[in-house]
């Protein structure tokens, strides 16, 4: 090869690595901020850039009092163990501009929960809790089931007017993993619907072809949602790393009773319609209710 082909294949290289690099978006902690020093990782939803997610993660570290370091890095979604390589790469990177952490949270948008709760779930002690916007854990996973057997606490966080991740399967993670659970529990894996919001407000800029077709329109702009998504998932990171923190814990509450108040006629009609994914405690009073029926019948047969 001659040498200014060399040189050529050197630059060529050398700009593919920049471009990598820079597919990567780093947010160092605040100047000011003097709490724990803490990583946030977001991963993207499909077809949505890393950057349209700058606003979400600026939104964060303005309402934590945590030194927050967040990290936005490109992922193939649809490869097998490209989450834990980009995790990997982007820490490293967080770390060479002068992070000093292993407390770590992961935060999945969309597509991007659902490779956040494989991550986390798989890697459970790399994550030391999951934050699935617009996405909920599983139902039926091998080895957990909502909340059930998930090893790692997890806040689940959605927008009323999302029209992929939709009010009503929100509910049922509610249902499931906050109200029909000790309050203990539904702190550590709390359901949370944010009024107006909608799947694509998570994010910024244009939707992708899917979400234009399917999202609702928003009742709230993008500033006052993303300022909404930062102070709840904030205030949630907090009570996660010190429980006694009763800001926290008082923040946390409020978000939950906006949302008990919300879903409360939805999950009262689908009880009474005995919700399929309510049938495990449905059938259960039915059956109760069967037996203490028939003892009653038999009873009055036997005194007559």
């Amino acid at each position: 090869m001659t040498g200014s082909g060399t040189v050529l294949l050197l630059c060529t290289l050398s700009t593919l690595m920049i471009l990598s690099r820079s597919a990567d978006i780093i947010l160092p902690a605040s100047a000011g901020s003097s709490g724990p020093t803490v990583a946030l990782i977001i991963v993207h939803g499909a077809e949505i850039g890393p950057s349209a997610y700058t606003p979400l993660a600026t939104s964060i570290q303005e309402h934590s009092d945590l030194s927050l370091w967040v990290g936005i890095p490109k992922v193939d979604l649809n490869v097998p163990g490209s989450l834990a390589k980009a995790a990997d790469r982007i820490l490293g990177e967080m770390k060479n501009e002068g992070m000093s952490t292993s407390t770590v949270f992961y935060a999945g948008h969309s597509y991007g929960s659902l490779k956040v709760q494989e991550y986390c779930y798989e890697y459970s002690s790399n994550c030391t809790g999951t934050m699935l916007l617009a996405g909920f854990l599983l139902r039926n996973a091998s080895g957990y089931s909502y909340s059930k057997g998930y090893p790692t606490p997890t806040l689940t966080i959605g927008g009323e007017l999302d029209g992929l991740t939709r009010l009503t399967r929100l509910m049922e993670s509610y249902y499931h993993q906050v109200q029909t659970q000790p309050v203990s529990l539904g702190y550590k894996f709390p359901v949370v619907v944010l009024q107006g919001a909608t799947h694509m407000q998570w994010a910024s800029g244009t939707p992708p072809p899917l979400v234009k077709k399917y999202d609702l329109r928003p009742e709230v702009s993008d500033d006052d949602a993303h300022s909404t998504m930062g102070d709840a998932i904030a205030g949630w990171m907090d009570f996660i790393l010190d429980s006694s923190n009763t800001l926290a814990m008082d923040k946390v509450s409020q978000y939950i009773q906006q949302t008990s108040t919300m879903l409360a006629p939805l999950i009262e009609a689908f009880y009474r319609e005995s919700y399929y994914y309510f049938e495990v405690r449905a059938i259960a009073i039915y059956k109760r209710h069967r037996i203490e029926g028939f003892h009653i019948v038999a009873e009055h047969f036997a005194s007559n």
